[in-house]
């Protein structure tokens, strides 16, 4: 690889862990802050993107307030991580359910230097194709919504992202300019986006479900380098069994207009879409995405899943094939770090079409 001056890039990770110290809660003399629940935790972990990573991080749960919703509790998630293939990531996430539970207000920002790999663009890209690439970014999030009707809520969203790629693989795809979106540069966006929550608790739901529906402008009135449309969908479903077993369901569905950045587009494979598949081996301008995890408690706070998922990309809405989807499915463990707020460590393994990953991860997937 060599150094270059040009490009673009920004990558978004969820955090993973092995290694957690206990729930720290608040004591009989801070009654004036009920329902505080802090994990510090020292992390180390794997995922086929990463290889080892290790760092640190505090996860804080709490109430705004004594009429905040008990099933809804607001977070704040600072993150320090570096991984073995020298890719650093620093983060602050916010998520706060304001004036009893009528707002919410999710903010996110940080910065990223993150090798990677890439196969090209399109559903169908070759293996021979394969090339890394370093980008490094900083990002900001806002998404603020007020509810206009039980379980309904509507508001804006904004994101903000300056983007550089430091090395590309010489000779390759990016090198040579074959591929749109490898100019340094902004990305800025505004949207509007609408939410339905009829989830019983928001951290380990069990029944109801989640749906969204985001669309988000890009533009130079906007400070960005690129204009583009974005409208997603993410359905979410909970069906509560028997004995706390719980069936997930899961339908995405991304489309994109005009030519985003290429690390910007939508993406399969990693440790929540499409377990198995290396993340970002599928992109392209759409993607539509089906998946199912069935969760079973085993004994103490120890619990089992066993999910499978369909998925594709393509140019646009009208290129997605009955023949395209890629199939993914496995099994993993789950480990019950808070009992109060349903939090969990999971350990899955999941497989492809030739690919198979391994995923220690905070949280769901889905």
């Amino acid at each position: 690889m060599r150094s270059r001056g040009s490009g673009g890039g920004t990558l978004a990770l969820l955090l993973s862990a092995a290694l957690l110290a206990p729930p720290v809660r608040a004591t009989a003399d801070e009654e004036a802050e009920p329902g505080h629940t802090v994990i510090p935790i020292p992390i180390f972990f794997y995922t086929p993107e990463t290889e080892t990573g290790f760092g640190a991080s505090v996860i804080w749960f709490f109430r705004l307030s004594e009429d905040a919703p008990p099933d809804r509790p607001s977070s704040l998630a600072p993150v320090l991580i570096y991984t073995m293939k020298e890719q650093v990531i620093a983060n602050l996430e916010a998520d706060l359910h304001l004036r009893g539970g009528a707002w919410r207000l999710v903010t996110e920002i940080g910065g990223v230097r993150f090798p990677n790999t890439f196969w090209g663009i399109g559903n169908e890209t070759p293996d021979s194709n394969e090339e890394d690439f370093t980008p490094r970014a900083y990002t900001g999030l806002l998404r603020l919504q007020r509810q206009i009707a039980p379980a309904w809520f509507a508001g804006i969203t904004a994101s903000f992202a300056y983007r550089e790629l430091e090395e590309v693989e010489p000779e390759g795809l990016l090198d040579l300019g074959l591929v749109g979106g490898t100019e340094d540069g902004r990305v800025a966006g505004i949207g509007l986006v609408v939410t339905r929550d009829t989830r019983d608790r928001s951290v380990y739901p069990r029944a109801g479900g989640y749906q969204e529906l985001e669309i988000r402008v890009h533009e130079a009135a906007l400070g960005s380098d690129w204009s583009y449309t974005s409208l997603s969908s993410d359905l979410k479903a909970y069906v509560s069994v028997r004995e706390s077993q719980v069936l997930a369901l899961q339908a995405v569905g991304t489309v994109q207009s005009a030519a985003p950045p290429f690390d910007l587009l939508p993406q399969i494979g990693g440790d929540s879409l499409l377990r198995g598949y290396f993340g970002g081996r599928w992109r392209d301008r759409a993607l539509l995405a089906f998946q199912a995890e069935y969760r079973v408690p085993v004994k103490w706070r120890i619990g089992a899943v066993a999910f499978a998922g369909v998925g594709q990309v393509a140019h646009d809405a009208d290129g997605f094939r009955l023949d395209g989807f890629r199939a993914s499915g496995g099994a993993g463990l789950r480990f019950l770090l808070s009992p109060e707020e349903g939090f969990q460590l999971r350990a899955d393994w999941g497989a492809g079409d030739g690919s198979s990953g391994f995923y220690l991860a905070f949280g769901e997937a889905f």
